[in-house]
């Protein structure tokens, strides 16, 4: 997969819950690879990833004082490096609000490195 942290970072929700799709995909497709797992691509990596989506998609869109009322929840992800990566990235995507920002653009196409 080609594609920085800082564009992660950059994402609105909607397109990080999107791409965040696209590599729990990609990822769940490749555990049939032999190196998979030398890779860092294990199903308790998928399964936690496939965890902190189906907690963040239904809030992505909740008013912000809702959302900011459920950072007790986001704890329970951050037993493990994704976890704790999603709650890093939720909280500072939370925290920065640019009103004057126009629609989002269409995220890059993912390249696959063989």
């Amino acid at each position: 997969m080609d594609f920085t942290r800082s564009e992660i970072k950059q994402l609105r929700a909607q397109d990080l819950a999107a791409r965040a799709a696209s590599i729990r995909d990609i990822g769940t497709a490749s555990l049939v690879e032999p190196a998979a797992a030398a890779r860092g691509i294990t199903p308790a990596r998928i399964a936690s990833l496939t965890a902190a989506l189906d907690a963040y998609t239904p809030l992505m869109n909740l008013p912000r004082a809702q959302i900011a009322d459920l950072d007790d929840l986001v704890i329970q992800f951050e037993d493990t490096t994704p976890g704790i990566r999603f709650a890093t990235l939720r909280r500072q995507a939370r925290s920065i609000i640019d009103a004057r920002s126009g629609p989002a653009t269409d995220p890059a196409p993912i390249t696959l490195v063989t």
